[in-house]
């Protein structure tokens, strides 16, 4: 292995061990890591942490999972994750959440679709969703959790153990990003939105939704603990700013199939009460 590669490597295990000065290159020298890894590994423990979310599949109605695929095409053709194919489906849970595997297995929840009102919300989340994979964020976090270990596997070429190594012990439907991965997450996200020419104003009214039923749950701790868009990461406060403060984009109009689409989501899991008409 070269100087090149086994430098920043060791950069990242020393960071880890608890020195102070290096400590702080913690984040930059894990993605640096994870940047020698190569996606076949992402393919491999995508394709078994996923099994979990799979198992809800029976109970959702095949339509579901094909009108979400329809309204998030467009995202598809501008996102380049090369020796993967991403796909969106949907899990059965009562927790609105969304959440990205390494392969690029992406799920909404049942609770999620209900609560969306509008198809620019769906949208906005599916970027989101993307973005943790293409930036490989659920690699990070495992090789942050492996520290050490991972390093000498990779060193010593045991890609495959690597692999097995991270996958033990490690469910990633439990795994939280850090604030800064949701942040980067939130900000590629709308970057992959503007490419497929999709408006990102369901960023900010997603959010607010949020944070609405974060407010109405507030006495559930156990509810809180499971939502990754609330509890461990930016305050949805600052969220809402943020989206809030993107520039304006009300000439950006979803296109009519994808509108459909969402009415038929909306049909399978609609939100009790009156759902705003689509302007």
């Amino acid at each position: 292995m070269t100087k090149r590669i086994v430098l920043p490597l060791v950069i990242f295990a020393a960071a880890l061990t608890g020195c102070d000065t290096l400590a702080r290159m913690k984040d930059t020298a894990t993605a640096t890591a994870v940047d020698f890894i190569p996606r076949t590994v992402d393919k491999k423990i995508g394709e078994l942490a996923s099994l979990q979310a799979e198992a809800t599949l029976d109970s959702v109605p095949p339509a579901a999972h094909a009108h979400l695929s329809e309204l998030v095409e467009a995202l598809l053709r501008v996102v380049e994750l090369p020796g993967l194919k991403p796909t969106f489906r949907v899990t059965n849970s009562n927790m609105p959440n969304a959440f990205a595997f390494p392969n690029g297995s992406i799920f909404f929840t049942t609770k999620l679709l209900e609560i969306a009102q509008t198809p620019e919300e769906i949208l906005a989340v599916a970027g989101h969703e993307l973005a943790h994979v293409t930036e490989r964020h659920s690699m990070q976090q495992l090789v942050t959790r492996a520290a050490f270990t991972v390093v000498l596997n990779f060193v010593v070429g045991d890609v495959a153990g690597l692999a097995d190594l991270l996958n033990t012990g490690s469910s990633l439907l439990n795994l939280k990003f850090s604030r800064d991965h949701e942040r980067e997450a939130d900000a590629v996200g709308v970057d992959f939105l503007g490419k497929a020419q999709l408006p990102h104003r369901g960023a900010a009214a997603f959010f607010q939704r949020m944070k609405e039923f974060e407010e109405s749950n507030l006495a559930t701790q156990e509810t809180m603990k499971y939502l990754s868009f609330l509890a461990t990461h930016p305050q949805t406060d600052e969220r809402v700013a943020w989206a809030k403060n993107l520039p304006p984009d009300t000439h950006i109009k979803v296109p009519e199939p994808q509108r459909k689409a969402f009415a038929e989501i909306k049909k399978l899991y609609p939100l009790p009460g009156k759902v705003p008409a689509q302007k």
